[in-house]
């Protein structure tokens, strides 16, 4: 049973809480180069208005640890956070022709918020919660550069060996070989300090944020470029705001080939089935990842995983 003289902790939610929207834009130009190739071009954007934010009210103070002692911290829900994308997304498109096709995409972007940018509860909390213009800064979904290609060959085996018949159909049609290639920048990820409030961060104090030789150390971040912000001994809270912004870093980019190789049996009209293997990674790059962000933590700045390639086999019956 609850003590009913222990402070009073709850969530609390704004009485004025909008619903949510969000307004998209364009303007795109295309171009048909030939027969069966296309390219595209295109400004896109879009703005999300009044999304979920979260504060934590009853903050100790800063100075005196002191607060209500009848309340304890608590959660308040409203609709301060918005978001904007924009971007420029180009293509270049083959159909199918001579048993090939081919896509190619690219897309600079920039995505701001002052929290999370989304729908959810947010994870994230203000520094401040008295400034939120502090906290305008990349979303976690942020990614300045992004590129992608993909292509499908229909191998021409029975072409090429002059075969026909039933047997050489099975045997030597159907054979499709494919490829995505992904190459992008960094999402965006914060530095944080532990402290009594909740998303306090440290000071940037100058130099180069971020090892030029990661790959060699797997040190990411210069830990001589941040320092910790004094804590107050009566709140056990920064003596102020750091002043590294949110999410101001970025990790590593990643690169990544992906090919596959299957095989379609048309035992009929009415039963095919395909059999499909597939590489991830095919060529088992090493695309580092998981900062540690905790300026306080041992590996403060370490890269904590890495990607591998991954084989995977499937099979597909259709009727």
């Amino acid at each position: 049973m609850r003590n009913p003289n222990a402070p009073w902790s709850n969530t609390s939610i704004n009485t004025n809480f909008p619903n949510p929207y969000s307004m998209q834009w364009n303007l795109s130009v295309q171009r048909q180069l030939s027969s069966d190739l296309m390219i595209e071009t295109a400004y896109v954007a879009s703005r999300g208005v009044k999304l979920n934010y979260v504060r934590d009210f009853n903050q100790v103070d800063r100075v005196t640890g002191q607060r209500n002692p009848a309340f304890g911290q608590n959660r308040f829900y409203d609709t301060s956070d918005s978001s904007r994308y924009h971007s420029w997304q180009t293509s270049l498109r083959k159909r199918l022709s001579r048993d090939f096709l081919f896509n190619v995409h690219y897309t600079y972007a920039n995505n701001l918020s002052y929290g999370d940018g989304d729908l959810l509860l947010p994870d994230q909390r203000p520094q401040d919660i008295n400034n939120l213009r502090a906290e305008l800064g990349p979303t976690p979904y942020d990614q300045r550069h992004r590129f992608v290609t993909d292509f499908l060959y229909e191998l021409p085996l029975m072409r090429l060996t002059g075969a026909s018949g039933r047997a050489a159909t099975l045997a030597l049609g159907g054979w499709q070989f494919s490829g995505i290639f992904t190459g992008n920048t960094g999402s965006a990820f914060n530095v944080s300090q532990p402290t009594s409030l909740p998303g306090s961060r440290p000071d940037y104090i100058g130099g180069q944020a971020i090892n030029s030789n990661y790959r060699q150390t797997l040190q990411y971040l210069n830990t001589a470029a941040f320092a910790r912000v004094p804590l107050v001994p009566a709140s056990g809270a920064p003596a102020r705001p750091g002043t590294i912004g949110r999410m101001a870093l970025r990790g590593p980019g990643s690169v990544s080939i992906d090919l596959g190789l299957a095989k379609n049996f048309a035992f009929s009209e009415r039963f095919r089935f395909q059999f499909r293997a597939e590489m991830f990674n095919a060529t088992n790059h090493t695309n580092l990842g998981g900062v540690s962000t905790n300026i306080a933590a041992a590996n403060f700045g370490r890269l904590t995983n890495a990607g591998a390639r991954v084989v995977q086999l499937n099979g597909r019956l259709t009727f």
